[in-house]
């Protein structure tokens, strides 16, 4: 494997710490039921987002602080996405208010 050149931050640290971390918010918000299923699918999330980390740096192709910066800027696109899906499903529920049928049921 033959890098060109070193990246700040890292790419692909980023996308899993902002896909990932959309998918542990999904998990810990609809996932109500099964609590050792919401806690077991949450931590193979987590170390699947620290694993990928990890190999960016075992591979050499990463310093370990452009893959923190890469979590980092994750965590800032979580903190900005998770507020507007919010917003969005609030709106959707309202329009949808008086035709229950074609909006998605929510657990309650």
């Amino acid at each position: 494997m033959s890098a060109s050149g070193l990246s700040f931050p890292s790419g692909h640290a980023m996308i899993s710490a902002s896909f990932y971390g959309l998918l542990i918010y999904l998990v810990i918000t609809h996932v109500r039921r099964h609590k050792v299923v919401r806690w077991f699918l949450v931590a193979g999330l987590v170390l699947l987002i620290l694993l990928i980390g990890v190999t960016r740096v075992y591979l050499r192709v990463h310093y370990a602080s452009d893959v923190l910066a890469g979590f980092t800027a994750g965590l800032v696109w979580l903190l900005i996405a998770i507020p507007m899906l919010k917003y969005i499903e609030k709106s959707v529920k309202k329009r949808y208010k008086y035709a229950p049928q074609l909006a998605e049921k929510q657990p309650e």
